[in-house]
């Protein structure tokens, strides 16, 4: 039953943080103009290309480039929107307001990562599905692998998401996304000039370089690059080569996990938010409260009052009592002695 209430409670702060997030006018302005954008370049999947005298089979290699180019765009944007997840409530007081309530810290951060993340994963679904409706138009085929690939590429949006709001603890909000995207970048190069070097036409060229072993921090760096690249073999249906022990879902993955304990952490040991405190009300707004509170007790007054008589009433003439007031038939043994 416990369990149930503490997933309940951060399911309802993810609902929060889409709702909030889908309150803006530009969210559906960017959806319409990505999936318009779209549209207009499904003239480009039944062109047929020549390279080296070869027809190039364009569909797959320029749909599978488009993916690609909707990952890193949904990159690039959900880094904009975590940016100021937790630091807007911080200033704004919507902290406090989450934490006056049975939630503990770790739901209050886990129900905000997750809500922009679902978010951020469903508009790349979105993008990703009329992808795959453009190239079903043009093939008659389904291919099941975009779905697959734009699920597989969503771990890559839970790490910027997780990344920025903690860089944002003690960074400014722009900077903590720069320094995400820094990290992206890193991978990428890394990891996409090592699977460069393994390639076949780089072999043929260099074998020396080529059968070099990665050093050691290119495996254990977070290997978004190659989520990717398993997305993209998904699609294409080929095999796929990792880089290091693991696979890249599994290092992804343990990163996520460390980067939200270490923000739970810091914020929990070096922000110092208090339960239940928030910005000091106006005098004003201190007279509104008191008159309200006021209020409020002499209408307890009044009702304590009226099921004591009525209690008195029902003992004096015999009447059986309808309800149960416990405490009204303890103020009224005063009245009826007198």
């Amino acid at each position: 039953m416990k369990n149930e209430m503490k997933m309940k409670i951060f399911f309802k702060i993810a609902h929060y943080t889409i709702v909030d997030q889908m309150k803006a006018k530009s969210f559906y302005l960017l959806l319409g103009l990505s999936m318009g954008l779209l549209f207009l370049t499904r003239g480009c999947y039944s062109a047929d290309y020549v390279i080296n005298g070869q027809q190039v089979e364009s569909i797959l290699r320029l749909s599978r480039i488009m993916f690609q180019v909707i990952v890193m765009g949904m990159l690039l944007m959900v880094s904009m929107i975590s940016m100021r997840i937790i630091t807007r409530d911080q200033n704004d007081g919507s902290v406090q307001m989450f934490l006056s309530r049975p939630v503990n810290r770790w739901e209050y951060m886990l129900g905000r990562i997750i809500g922009t993340w679902l978010l951020s994963s469903g508009f790349m679904l979105i993008l990703h599905l009329t992808l795959s409706l453009i190239i079903w138009s043009q093939t008659n085929d389904v291919n099941l692998g975009y779905i697959g690939a734009s699920i597989v590429c969503s771990v890559n949006l839970l790490f910027i998401v997780a990344a920025v709001c903690l860089l944002s603890l003690f960074m400014p909000d722009f900077i903590s996304a720069l320094f995400a995207i820094g990290l992206l970048g890193i991978g990428f190069v890394s990891d996409g000039g090592y699977r460069l070097l393994s390639s076949e036409i780089f072999t043929a060229i260099a074998p020396s370089a080529a059968g070099a072993s990665p050093a050691p921090w290119r495996i254990f760096y977070p290997k978004l690059f190659m989520v990717q690249a398993y997305a993209d073999s998904l699609i294409s249906k080929s095999d796929f080569v990792t880089l290091g022990p693991v696979h890249p879902l599994v290092n992804v993955f343990a990163f996520i996990i460390l980067i939200m304990i270490f923000a739970f952490l810091f914020r929990r040991l070096f922000m110092h938010i208090k339960r239940f405190s928030g910005i000091e009300m106006k005098h004003i707004s201190h007279m509104d409260a008191n008159v309200a509170l006021s209020l409020i007790g002499l209408l307890m007054v009044s009702l304590l009052g009226m099921n004591t008589f009525y209690v008195v009433y029902a003992n004096s003439t015999a009447h059986a009592i309808e309800g149960v007031y416990p405490v009204s038939e303890y103020f009224a043994g005063f009245f009826g002695s007198l």
